[in-house]
């Protein structure tokens, strides 16, 4: 849309230099803020979906031993127990502690890696891996900061080094803001060894 008014900041450019640099500034501004606030509206939404499946009390291999000894520890206990309870203990059904290495199918999120981005506000009574969502929220940002690439280079009639000033106003923000949080993620929240693998492939 505004692609049209390209000739107008051509002409400025060329016959008033600092209006040109005013309208960029401009410009950057209400960007930066824009997308600073779009991205972090979806990485609040988005990081509400994330399965926490492994936790930092997890054991990295699961022990057979002491899970079968407490399968035989609870059923001295199904006389005291509700029938259910009582049934699934008597007859050994007592779910396994997860293994972080308890892979299933996720490296087919390795095929889907152009896949639509979630659509996060949609999705609230569903859950996703870490790198589902990690995969949808770096989807969002390059495929944002690609667009604007090229908007920024036709319509200020810029080469492509000649952005990088601009560029850095627009999105300096958003980057910063987007790369905390996920370190923070990471090294506080994350202890799932293939979702941090995942992530480190869908990036490639």
């Amino acid at each position: 849309m505004l692609l049209k008014y390209e000739p107008l900041v051509v002409f400025l450019r060329e016959n008033s230099q600092e209006t040109y640099v005013e309208i960029q500034n401009i410009y950057s501004e209400i960007m930066s803020k824009l997308y600073f606030n779009l991205i972090k509206i979806y990485v609040g939404d988005s990081s509400k979906l994330i399965e926490e499946r492994i936790t930092k009390a997890d054991l990295i291999i699961v022990d057979e031993q002491f899970h079968q000894a407490t399968i035989q520890k609870f059923q001295h206990m199904a006389p005291f127990l509700d029938s259910q309870s009582s049934s699934s203990m008597s007859s050994g059904h007592i779910e396994a502690p997860i293994s972080p290495f308890s892979y299933d199918d996720r490296e087919v999120i390795l095929e889907k890696v152009d896949s639509h981005p979630i659509v996060a506000h949609a999705q609230k009574n569903k859950k996703y891996m870490f790198e589902a969502v990690f995969r949808s929220q770096n989807k969002i940002l390059m495929e944002t900061i690609s667009k604007e690439f090229i908007f920024v280079m036709e319509f200020f009639a810029l080469k492509p080094n000649q952005t990088s000033y601009l560029f850095n106003q627009i999105f300096q923000k958003t980057v910063n803001f987007y790369l905390d949080w996920l370190k923070n993620y990471v090294n506080n929240v994350l202890f799932d060894p293939y979702a941090s693998l995942l992530c480190l492939l869908v990036t490639e």
